[in-house]
C-alpha cells in the first residue's frame, strides 16, 4: 500500500500548483511510495491542464464546482489510497526530505497529527514582509498545540481523518482560516497528540502577508469568521491567544489589567486611531525602519483590525440571532 497520498487543494493558481509539484517530484522517497492528489475547486484558468504533464509520481486530478478548501481537501482524503493523508496547499514549496520526515514523525502511530517546519516566503519584499519572515524564523520549535497546526502543512492518518470527521467550511466559501483550528480541536478533544516534524521544512509564499494594508484586511476577515467557530465551540476563546484581550469585558471576572487591555484594544480599533497608527509606520518604514520601533506598532494596528472584525462578527450575529 502507499505510504502517503498528499492533497493540494488548488484554484486558479496554475504556475503555482506547478512549482509545488517539481519540489515534490524532487522528494528523497521513492515516488512508487507516494501519489499526489490536485483537488481543482472549480478553476476557471488552465489548472486543469497540469494533468497533462509528467512527474515521476502518478497524479491523480479531480474537479468539483467551487466549495471552498475544506470541502476540497475532504474530496481529496476520498480519493486517497495511501495509509497516511498529507495536506499541503498550492503556495507551499518542500525541501527534498519533506514527505520522509513527516511519515517517520507518526511513528506508525493513528492518534497523531504532524506539523511540518514552515518557513515564510513573501514576495515582493517589503519592510513589512521582511520581519514578518523575521518573525517566523524566531518561532522555530518542537513543540506544537492543536491551534498551531495549519492544514496547508499537515499529515494525519487516513482512517483518523475521518474518525475525527473530515474538515468543515464552517459556512464560509473559498478559503477559511478556521477550517484547520476546528478540525484540530475536534481531534484535540478525542485526544490526539499533536507533534512537529523539525527535518520536514516546507516554504508558504504567503502574498497575503506582503503589506501591512494586506495583512490587516485579512486578519479583520479573519476575526469575522472566528465569531462561528466560537459559537460552535465556546470554551475555545481561551485557546487562541489572539482574542484574549479583543472580547467583551466581563466586569465580574476580568482582571483589572485585562479590563485596561481590553479598552486599549477597542480605543485601537476606531477608525481614527487606526489611521494614525498607519500614517506613523508609513513614516517609520521610510525613514527609520527599526523593528524596535515598528513591531510593537505593528502589533497594535493588527491587533486593531482584529478587534475590529471580531465585534463586527458579534454584532452581525446578535442581528442574525435577534432575526431569527
Amino acid at each position: 500500500m502507499l505510504q502517503a497520498s498528499i492533497i493540494i487543494p488548488t484554484y486558479n493558481r496554475f504556475e503555482f500548483l506547478r512549482e509545488t509539484l517539481h519540489t515534490i517530484a524532487n522528494q528523497h522517497l521513492s515516488p512508487n511510495q507516494y501519489e499526489v492528489i490536485v483537488v481543482d475547486d472549480g478553476s476557471t484558468d488552465n489548472t486543469s491542464e497540469i494533468k497533462n504533464e509528467s512527474f515521476p509520481f502518478d497524479l491523480v486530478y479531480v474537479y468539483q464546482r467551487n466549495q471552498g478548501d475544506a470541502i476540497a481537501r475532504n474530496l481529496g482524503a476520498e480519493h486517497s489510497q495511501a495509509t497516511y493523508l498529507i495536506f499541503l496547499d498550492d503556495d507551499i514549496l518542500i525541501e527534498p526530505h519533506y514527505v520522509e520526515a513527516m511519515l517517520k514523525a507518526h511513528n506508525n502511530s493513528h492518534q497523531k497529527i504532524v506539523a511540518g517546519q514552515m518557513y515564510l516566503q513573501v514576495r515582493p519584499k517589503t519592510v513589512f514582509s521582511w520581519l514578518y519572515e523575521r518573525e517566523s524564523l524566531s518561532k522555530v520549535s518542537s513543540e506544537v498545540n492543536f491551534a498551531e497546526v495549519s492544514s496547508n502543512n499537515m499529515s494525519v492518518h487516513r482512517e483518523s481523518h475521518f474518525d475525527i470527521g473530515q474538515m468543515e467550511g464552517l459556512g464560509f466559501s473559498g478559503s477559511n482560516i478556521w477550517c484547520d483550528v476546528d478540525f484540530n480541536y475536534r481531534a484535540y478533544l478525542k485526544g490526539y497528540k499533536f507533534v512537529k516534524a523539525p527535518n520536514a521544512v516546507c516554504y508558504h509564499r504567503d502574498y497575503t502577508m506582503v503589506t501591512l494594508q494586506k495583512a490587516s484586511k485579512r486578519l479583520e476577515k479573519a476575526a469575522y469568521q472566528a465569531v462561528k467557530l466560537f459559537r460552535k465551540y465556546p470554551d475555545l476563546h481561551s485557546q487562541l491567544p489572539m482574542f484574549r484581550d479583543k472580547q467583551t469585558i466581563n466586569w465580574k471576572q476580568d482582571s483589572a489589567r485585562l479590563i485596561i487591555k481590553k479598552e486599549l484594544r477597542r480605543f485601537a480599533s476606531s477608525n481614527s486611531t487606526l489611521w494614525g497608527m498607519q500614517e506613523m509606520a508609513a513614516i517609520l518604514e521610510q525613514n527609520l525602519p527599526l523593528d524596535i520601533f515598528l513591531k510593537p506598532l505593528y502589533r497594535w494596528i493588527l491587533g486593531g483590525h482584529i478587534f475590529r472584525g471580531y465585534h463586527q462578527g458579534l454584532q452581525e450575529l446578535e442581528k442574525t440571532s435577534n432575526y431569527v
